[in-house]
């Protein structure tokens, strides 16, 4: 499945505030697991497991073994910063995904 499909639907879910705001994500990710079951059938469990931001079932135990600075490091590296300029961003921000 594109990723920027899932990016989408991450994208109108963190945006859906209100009364229905439940219902309406049900239903954004019921699309994305609809169109993976008829597009992508072998990406379904990939899919379900970034949605909840999981590698695999608990029981397999998988990890990705990526840590809050190793994330640091490649985001500096990846906007031409330094560390230290994406920490003092995130300190402020809250939020790496906020630092670019």
């Amino acid at each position: 499945m594109p990723f920027s499909l899932v990016v989408k639907a991450l994208q109108l879910i963190e945006i859906t505030e209100g009364k229905n705001s439940r219902t309406v994500i049900v239903e954004i990710m019921t699309n994305v697991f609809r169109s993976s079951l008829l597009n992508f059938p072998d990406e379904l469990a990939d899919i379900l497991y970034f949605f909840i931001v999981k590698l695999a079932p608990d029981f397999k135990a998988m990890e990705t073994g990526v840590g809050h600075e190793m994330s640091v490091k490649a985001i500096a590296k990846a906007c031409g910063k330094t560390p230290k300029e994406i920490r003092e961003i995130y300190k402020d921000e809250g939020d790496l995904g906020a630092v670019v």
